[in-house]
């Protein structure tokens, strides 16, 4: 199953109910009896995190997605970290131009997040960033963004439909050591996978990881006698513009140039 769903410029996640008990020989039980994997992107409207957060806090326990950033590294002191603040200070003003929010969950007490730090995503990929100071004028590249809000949400919509998420792709071009280890997903997946494995016990977890995601987690459950017994489509974002398709490539070479 795909991770997203567009129809008419609107942007659907899914919400995954799997059931089903694992067993290995002789019949013992080794699994959840229920795992509800709701899949996300990193940018949406209110009410679209409104329905997660409600499904999330249906569930005692769980596992979700987020780099953990030190103190230190947040305020910026190396070029890892500069690119990473570059890079979700964009994403929150490409929210703002198209009128969403970026995700913000609270999550219960029992959840957990099994996610690499930022340390281990540089210490494995191995490489320095490009880092913000890369662009040839970044007050220039957001210059550009805030200017064009119907011509960003083309962009989106026809990249969400041909080569996925825009925001990942920004963010394997500026962090080319995570694209070439495959941090990013790869690597990120095996921890999930690993912790959830941990989950054996429980009668119901959830799980709430970014679409890309999807499709190790989705290989996990199967192999493990899981059946998927109900899918939610929550709209997450409506991409409906009103501009040409020149003016949205003129806005997209002027992205590429800045």
């Amino acid at each position: 199953m795909s991770g997203m769903l567009i129809l008419e410029d609107k942007l659907y996640t899914p919400i995954i109910t799997y059931s089903g008990r694992n067993t290995v020989s002789g019949g013992k039980y080794t699994g959840c009896t229920t795992v509800k994997v709701i899949s996300t992107i990193h940018i949406g409207t209110p009410q679209y995190y409104e329905r997660l957060s409600a499904e999330i806090d249906r569930l005692p326990m769980g596992l979700y997605e987020g780099i953990k950033v030190s103190p230190e590294e947040s305020v910026g002191t190396s070029d890892w970290a500069k690119t990473f603040n570059y890079t979700n200070n964009t994403v929150a003003i490409i929210a703002d131009v198209l009128g969403l929010v970026v995700q913000s969950l609270e999550y219960p007490s029992g959840w957990r997040n099994p996610d690499y730090s930022l340390d281990e995503v540089i210490q494995k990929a191995g490489a320095v960033p490009r880092a913000y100071s890369g662009l040839a004028n970044p007050k220039r590249h957001i210059e550009v963004i805030r200017n064009n809000p119907e011509e960003i949400k083309a962009i989106f919509a026809y990249s969400f439909r041909i080569v996925g998420s825009p925001v990942v792709l920004a963010i394997k071009k500026a962090f080319p050591g995570i694209t070439k280890s495959n941090i990013l997903v790869d690597e990120r997946d095996k921890a999930l996978l690993q912790s959830l494995e941990q989950y054996a016990e429980q009668a119901e977890i959830g799980i709430v990881y970014g679409v890309i995601h999807l499709p190790a987690i989705q290989s996990f459950l199967s192999c493990r006698g899981f059946k998927k017994t109900n899918v939610e489509w929550v709209e997450a974002m409506n991409l409906q513009h009103r501009t040409s398709l020149l003016k949205t490539i003129a806005v997209l070479m002027q992205l590429a140039k800045a």
